[in-house]
């Protein structure tokens, strides 16, 4: 099984909006304001169909992605196919 990252659907979900994030929970968020707006910044670059804010959303989240992949199918090669 062969996916392309362009024929998934990233910006129609992302333009359905993301929940906002609240403060005071028990999960506490870590990220420095350049942080958060860097990442504000790969979301609209994604929404904008931009290629090279694609590629950095990919190398930012591959890692995690592959290991979900692995643990679901446990083989390495179709766990490469599935994040490719």
């Amino acid at each position: 099984m062969n996916i392309a990252f362009h024929s998934l659907s990233l910006s129609g979900k992302l333009e359905q909006g993301l929940p906002e994030r609240q403060s005071g929970g028990p999960l506490q968020d870590d990220r420095t304001s350049s942080e958060e707006s860097s990442e504000e910044e790969m979301i609209a670059g994604l929404r904008a169909g931009d290629d090279a804010q694609a590629t950095r959303f990919v190398r930012a989240n591959i890692g995690w992605m592959r290991a979900v992949a692995f643990r679901l199918l446990r083989d390495d090669g179709l766990a490469d196919d599935c994040v490719q």
